[in-house]
């Protein structure tokens, strides 16, 4: 895998997945290596500790002066060299992506199987009147969406009330609506907006608040009966997400690429949310991640919806030649192997 930091290290990486085979799934991987690679760095990943020193030492033999390191090595690092976020989780979903393609197996099998095909909801843009929120809302009905979420910021908290009023009696009762608030207000206006919301038996109150004021939230989700869903952009994953987990300052937690970390960030979170009994609603955002998020979400049984834009194609072509398709409210998992995107190598040169 290419460094993702070309300016302080100019050799490529390689990422060794010792997992349950340990150190025979590592022999083979560093056979299966470019021999051209000159002094490369190479992660152990996911190896019992006790097999360091063996995985090391193979390692070592093929490229001698080679710099070796680990994942825990790269988790406390984090804390000196300050890497970008996304950076652990870009290169998570690639080893996923590999794995399915020596499998052949799309990468939703590998990790759970739940379901094929997931029914989606449509999220809107931050509209300046109340009549185009509602409109939104409504064509998402016409268009075969099983839901509608609006993102409102920078407006009165009144003007979002009127939002959620009016868009309930368009759509009717039978219809999905839920709000996302971008962390936008203080407390007492998250307050007032929430009893509306659940007044019009919206289905969650997304950020109302900053993901860091831990007791705002919790305040809030013991005042309101509308779920309360946070954590999308929260630092730390698992451990972060945890903490407003164990503390029940959410009811329902987000996660998403790359933003949470990678696909195994994303599992351990959905994983850490069932086991309390709650739902992890993954976000979808952009074309590769949509197709990350899809593999997540069929996999896992406590996600209640894909999250997109539009229906028909989400995007890609000409360089997909199989994007992922939203058709009569509900898109199909993937089917190929890894991610199962299929790449027109001509248009991507």
């Amino acid at each position: 895998i290419p460094t993702l930091q070309p300016e302080v290290q100019q050799e490529p990486q390689l990422a060794l997945d010792g997992g349950p085979d340990g150190l025979h799934l590592v022999r083979r991987l560093l056979q299966q290596a470019p021999s051209k690679l000159n002094s490369p760095g190479i992660i152990l990943l996911e190896l019992d500790p006790e097999q360091f020193p063996a995985a090391e030492a193979l390692a070592l033999q093929q490229f001698p002066d080679a710099e070796i390191t680990t994942e825990q090595d790269l988790s406390r690092r984090d804390r000196f060299q300050y890497l970008p976020q996304p950076v652990r989780g870009h290169v998570d979903v690639a080893i996923w992506d590999l794995l399915g393609k020596a499998t052949n197996l799309p990468v939703f099998r590998l990790i759970g199987g739940f379901r094929d095909s997931i029914p989606a909801y449509k999220m809107g843009p931050n509209f300046d009147a109340v009549e185009r929120f509602v409109a939104e809302a409504v064509q998402a009905k016409e268009e075969g969406f099983y839901g509608y979420k609006d993102h409102f910021r920078d407006k009165p908290p009144e003007m979002m009330m009127e939002v959620a009023r009016k868009s309930r009696r368009a759509v009717g009762p039978d219809f999905h609506l839920m709000h996302d608030a971008v962390q936008q207000y203080v407390f007492t206006d998250a307050l007032r907006v929430g009893r509306v919301l659940q007044e019009e038996e919206y289905f969650w109150f997304e950020e109302p608040l900053r993901d860091f004021d831990i007791m705002g939230l919790k305040k809030l989700a013991a005042a309101l009966d509308i779920p309360i869903a946070a954590t999308e952009y929260l630092p730390g994953t698992i451990y972060s997400t945890s903490q407003l987990v164990a503390l029940q300052a959410v009811d329902i937690v987000r996660a998403s690429v790359p933003w949470r970390g990678g696909i195994t960030d994303m599992l351990m979170i959905a994983r850490l949310a069932e086991a309390f009994g709650m739902n992890c609603e993954i976000t979808s955002r952009g074309v590769m991640h949509g197709f990350v998020h899809a593999h997540v979400i069929g996999a896992i049984k406590n996600c209640t919806f894909y999250e997109t834009t539009t229906t028909g194609s989400q995007g890609g072509e000409p360089m997909i030649l199989n994007p992922l398709l939203v058709e009569d409210g509900h898109l199909p998992v993937p089917q190929g192997p890894g991610l199962g995107a299929e790449f027109d190598w001509d248009e991507v040169e």
